[in-house]
């Protein structure tokens, strides 16, 4: 079973719910599917099958309604028993309630005031390292690369005076044939080196730093696993 297969199946058991819960539980997950790095199939195991997805979804559903239904019930108790009292009370709360966003205002602007001051610096030396260590990894690979090359080029032509050197002098030729050999697979090392960086080391590095700026959307995530 692929994506496509697990929500159209959801979709089919959730058809008696209502669209609007439909709706967003099939974008939830769809979205999860968007955020997630494993494969579909892990994916897919992870959630269960849809008739488990679904009975869920039911199941909070089904808990949401009875939360309303008793709060309704708390709310309509209240108003019958509370008198002028009561009315007051609730007036009075409304009141308070008008001055929150003052306050939240206030508190924004503190700490912006007093977290900008410590927050750029912190960002701005955070970015350095990154760039920092990116510029490291670069150069080594550059480094790697123009290596690999030299060492190549310079077997390539103690290869050729090796086989001049064996017809006049045959010991030279074969120290210079020992050294081609040398060279070469110092070429192959740093071809070796500079192909693990390309390939594990630079993509490691960036989805790790993918990974980090993701964490703070991921609560939904992982509460749902």
């Amino acid at each position: 079973m692929n994506r496509e297969e697990f929500l159209k199946k959801l979709e089919s058991l959730l058809r008696d719910v209502d669209a609007s819960e439909r709706k967003e539980a099939l974008q939830y997950y769809e979205e999860y599917f968007d955020d997630s790095e494993k494969a579909e199939a892990d994916v897919i195991k992870e959630l269960g099958s849809p008739e488990e997805v679904a009975h869920s979804i039911r199941e909070e559903l089904a808990e949401k309604e009875i939360v309303v239904a008793q709060s309704r019930e708390k709310e309509s108790f209240t108003g019958k028993s509370q008198g002028k009292e009561g009315r007051y009370q609730a007036s009075s709360s409304r009141e308070e309630k008008g001055m929150d966003p003052w306050v939240v205002v206030l508190i924004v602007l503190l700490v912006l005031f007093l977290g900008i001051p410590v927050g750029v610096p912190l960002l701005a030396g955070a970015f350095s390292l990154v760039v920092g260590v990116f510029a490291v990894v670069f150069g080594l690979v550059l480094a790697a690369l123009i290596c690999a090359v030299a060492f190549g080029f310079a077997a390539i032509i103690c290869f050729i005076v090796s086989i001049v050197k064996l017809i006049a002098v045959p010991l030279a030729g074969i120290i210079l044939m020992g050294t081609a050999l040398l060279l070469m697979g110092l070429c192959f090392l740093c071809t070796l080196i500079t192909w693990k960086a390309c390939v594990v080391m630079i993509p490691a590095m960036v989805r790790g730093i993918v990974y980090v700026c993701r964490l703070p959307f991921h609560g939904r995530k992982g509460a749902a696993a």
